[in-house]
């Protein structure tokens, strides 16, 4: 989508009580640039406040801190507070500068894609009229110069005509957008079988050394995350190609912990753990797991091996639900 050159920044931001609160933390005056950035890169996306380095790929912590020369914590740091702030929201599009009709010219913004979509409609239209062009151009015939002449002065080539080009590619990528937006998306898994069906393919082509039942639950667990019950393929590829970067069991073992102790988390909350844990730990910790389970089997079988406050019998205590498939 086509941005714009400017956006609104209240003269009051300093008096603002968030933003006191937000200086008074560590690190607090990099915070504040951060998010004067993250209203920037809302300008140039110009998506109802949505930052999105292009359609389907969302800014990673990584990237943010590349672009804008920050340390990564410092970055994770701002991100997790102005979520806290209620300031941002992330979700599989990206992230969301939250109340940007509030503070923005909407009427404006909506003129400018408008004016895109309209200025598409033109050239388009244009495109239709002009005549199929002869096979030996320059054979010299009647035909041929006819045809050269026929030609509107607006298709040649400039600097503008190129501007205006990249901004048509933008609000084609934007009512793509929207048409998923709509009808959900075909790049979206919906279910646990969607997920299924994704990764035994991605597999096959691309395999990652995980067991298969662990990857489905792990991003049937992340789908859930979404207020929506979806998440996008995209999502999933980048980081399919972040996971190969590790050891498989420390993998494993950050899908395993996120899974049985943090299912509320994003996949965000996943890497942060596979960045703190080398192989050693991994393996050691996988095989005390090992070893837990193993205990687990030999309680006599008529003493179930936990019992819910009131009394009652439960086949496994919750937070050992995917041992069997994580744990071989």
């Amino acid at each position: 989508m086509a941005g714009v050159p400017w956006i609104r920044i209240s003269t009051n931001m300093f008096e603002d009580e968030k933003v006191k609160l937000i200086q008074a933390l560590p690190e607090g005056d990099s915070l504040v640039v951060i998010w004067l950035r993250l209203l920037t890169l809302a300008g140039k996306t110009n998506d109802r406040g949505y930052i999105y380095l292009d359609e389907g790929t969302p800014y990673t912590p990584q990237m943010l801190s590349i672009i804008m020369n920050k340390p990564q914590t410092v970055v994770d740091l701002a991100l997790q507070t102005f979520s806290d702030f209620q300031m941002i929201e992330v979700n599989e599009q990206g992230i969301c500068i939250l109340n940007w009709e509030k503070h923005q010219n909407i009427d404006g913004l909506e003129k400018i894609r408008k004016q895109n979509r309209e200025r598409k409609r033109r050239q388009r239209a244009r495109q239709k009229e002009l005549p199929e062009p002869e096979p030996h151009p320059d054979s010299g015939s009647d035909d041929s110069r006819d045809m050269s002449r026929d030609v509107p002065e607006e298709v040649t080539p400039s600097h503008a005509t190129d501007k205006e080009e990249d901004k048509d590619k933008d609000i084609d990528k934007d009512r793509e957008r929207e048409k998923r937006g709509r009808t959900g998306g075909r790049e979206n898994l919906c279910s646990t079988e969607d997920i299924k069906t994704f990764v035994e393919s991605l597999s096959a082509s691309n395999p990652l050394p995980i067991p298969q039942d662990l990857l489905i639950k792990y991003i049937n667990c992340l789908r859930l995350t979404r207020k929506t019950g979806r998440i996008s393929q995209s999502i999933i590829l980048s980081h399919w190609e972040k996971w190969q970067q590790f050891p498989p069991v420390v993998v494993q073992y950050a899908m395993y912990i996120h899974l049985t102790k943090h299912d509320d988390k994003k996949e965000e909350y996943t890497l942060g753990i596979m960045r703190n844990t080398d192989e050693h730990e991994a393996n050691r910790k996988m095989i005390l797991l090992k070893n837990k389970k193993q205990s687990n089997k030999e309680v006599p079988q008529h003493e179930p091996p936990w019992t819910s406050p009131s009394g009652s019998s439960s086949p496994a205590e919750p937070a050992d639900r995917y041992e069997e498939f994580v744990i071989e």
